[in-house]
């Protein structure tokens, strides 16, 4: 249950960032549209406070009628995504979540009264002189936020890091997540984050000078405005960057995690499918095995039970493999061990001697083995000497002590087909298969009669992996994530929206004032697309080292929290899939380029440059 707190906290922590970051930003872009009215209050007598009061009232019935409606209305949502997805979603709204809503309608009401207090100190003329000449730092950073979260979130990254657990052990609060440190890589990344924004402007001005001898009024136009006000537009760049990294971080983080489970189930089946066949079966049913359709390489295996000759109660996995074309079907998975497969099997090749080589594991006795020793233990009723080859620690689908050697010795010390009871072992056919043709194959070959006997299948690395991927945990924390990455993709698209609606009632007379000095409509389509494609791709720039970064951060503390999906294991690499970003990205890209045409739209409609060419005649 710890564990699967975790992720929610995680995501719960997440959410709450991107709202708040949200809320903060509305606030400015409402202190924006409202500072020519603020400067005007001002003028005429109102002082600071009661300017406040009016503006705080107003927020706070608001507030009084969103606190209420917000949780009800995101019970309502999960319950649809619940049925669409087949997931349980309670029927009850949790306290936890009338405690976010009410720290979020609180959070964004101190922003919007503290905005208005401060964007109430000052005259008309001041208000004007900030338009003449904008400034290039927001207040965030003028006040070292981002500095500062980027020490708090280093300082919390280290502490987890040491730890190496997202779950407290001090006092009480021992094995439940601790929120202190799964805020910590958020508030990192974020702090990385805002230090790009710092140098936004620079990056603006520097392009709007290498751009200032390019032919056209577009291009030098867009970019001296973008990098006079940089501050409008690093909002939108935040805002993009935070909702491309969370969607990112949640996609690449799936993505890895179940190609973790894929690479597990393989190394703990030891190939993708291992076929039973009789030992006493000629060798022409094991090639008949082998030529199903589907099966791509194939390989054969004896394994059986042995016993130490010098102690007879110590016992051991012999695993019999053919050196040449085992290598084809089993490997390592990546992250248990440096070893490569090709690169031992040539040690399974007969020597000079009468000695059969081995591969033994650490714990097989002798203890005390080195390489060129000579072991001896009882195959069946037949004492066989080994020569040690080599010591390892693990091999694949094996625990507890064994070791690997050569088939075909095997084979001409033992009759393998006589061998039966307790130390008969089991002859077996490992192979690769075609992913399209895998459920073909295991229905073709599961129960085949072959001398007498069925052939069956004993393990099959698609079956193992869908037996991990169906651990409810990890399918309940996985599909949080999904909800949360879905929930703030759908928010920042509608906060785009409104973005740019402020931005539009903002910049009539400016655009209005340039259609009637003989701007196009195309020209402005041109002017609107530029600013917006330099938003975009800085902004998704960013979020994708934001959400890569995020994975990659929290990746061995969330896999070891979902170790149980994992066989007990924790995600090794991250794995990007490109083909799903691409569609994350052209889908935040298809709805941001709605906005900007939303934009152009109300700006041509507006109108005032016919007046204002009216006026002009």
């Amino acid at each position: 249950l710890a564990n699967a707190r975790v992720t929610l906290f995680l995501l719960s922590i997440q959410s709450l960032i991107f709202v708040l970051y949200t809320l903060t930003m509305i606030s400015s872009f409402l202190l924006d549209q409202s500072q020519s009215e603020l400067a005007s209050l001002a003028g005429r007598g109102f002082n600071s406070g009661q300017i406040t009061r009016i503006f705080a009232v107003e927020g706070l019935l608001l507030a009084l009628v969103a606190a209420p409606l917000g949780p009800p209305l995101a019970r309502l949502v999960l319950q649809a995504w619940g049925r669409l997805t087949g997931t349980f979603v309670p029927s009850y709204i949790p306290s936890e979540s009338w405690m976010l809503a009410l720290v979020a309608i609180l959070f964004g009401w101190v922003t919007l009264v503290t905005a208005v207090y401060l964007g109430t100190r000052g005259s008309i003329l001041d208000w004007q002189r900030r338009l003449a000449r904008p400034p290039q730092l927001a207040g965030w950073q003028r006040a070292y936020l981002d500095v500062f979260l980027l020490l708090l979130g280093g300082l919390i990254y280290w502490q987890l890091a040491d730890s190496g657990s997202l779950l407290s052990s001090v006092g009480e609060a021992a094995g439940q997540a601790d929120p202190f440190l799964l805020v910590g890589p958020s508030l990192l990344l974020i702090g990385v984050a805002l230090l790009f924004l710092r140098i936004f402007p620079l990056l603006l001005r520097l392009v709007a000078w290498l751009t200032r001898q390019v032919d056209g009024l577009i291009l030098p136009f867009g970019l001296a405005r973008l990098s006079r006000d940089p501050v409008g537009p690093s909002r939108v760049v935040l805002l993009i960057s935070l909702a491309a990294g969370l969607t990112l971080f949640v996609s690449t983080f799936e993505n890895s995690f179940a190609n973790r489970q894929a690479e597990v189930a393989h190394y703990q089946t030891g190939a993708d499918l291992r076929v039973q066949v009789p030992n006493e079966a000629p060798s022409d049913v094991v090639t008949a095995v082998a030529a199903v359709d589907g099966v791509q390489t194939w390989s054969p295996v004896f394994e059986s039970t042995v016993r130490y000759a010098e102690q007879l109660g110590r016992q051991a996995q012999m695993i019999a493999v053919d050196p040449d074309t085992f290598a084809d079907v089993a490997w390592y998975a990546p992250g248990i061990s440096t070893l490569v497969m090709k690169d031992m099997m040539p040690a399974l090749r007969p020597g000079v001697g009468d000695a059969i080589p081995a591969i033994f594991s650490v714990d097989a006795f002798p203890q005390k083995k080195q390489v060129g020793d000579q072991v001896r233990y009882v195959v069946g009723q037949h004492r066989v000497t080994f020569e040690v080859r080599g010591v390892i620690q693990n091999f694949p689908a094996t625990t507890g002590a064994f070791f690997i050697t050569n088939l075909n010795e095997i084979e001409a010390a033992v009759n393998v087909a006589a061998l039966s009871g307790p130390w008969g072992g089991s002859k077996e056919v490992w192979m690769t298969v075609s992913p399209a043709q895998h459920d073909e194959v295991v229905a073709t070959v599961n129960g085949r009669q072959a001398s007498g006997e069925v052939v069956r299948i004993v393990a099959d690395a698609r079956q193992q992996t869908r037996a991990l991927a169906a651990n409810m945990v990890a399918q309940q924390a996985l599909g949080a994530l999904n909800l949360n990455a879905a929930t703030l993709t759908v928010l920042s698209i509608g906060i785009f929206l409104m973005v740019h609606f402020f931005a539009a009632k903002r910049r009539v007379y400016e655009f209005s004032l340039l259609r009637s000095m003989g701007l196009s409509a195309r020209q402005l389509l041109g002017l609107l697309s530029l600013e917006g494609v330099m938003m975009m791709f800085l902004g998704l720039l960013a979020g994708s080292g934001l959400g890569f970064g995020l994975a990659a951060v929290m990746r061995p503390f969330l896999s070891r929290s979902l170790a149980v999906a994992l066989g007990g294991d924790t995600i090794h690499q991250i794995v990007v899939n490109v083909p799903e970003t691409a569609v994350l990205y052209l889908l935040l890209i298809a709805f941001y380029g709605l906005a900007l045409a939303a934009l152009l739209f109300t700006l041509l409609r507006s109108g005032i440059h016919r007046v204002l060419r009216i006026g002009e005649e």
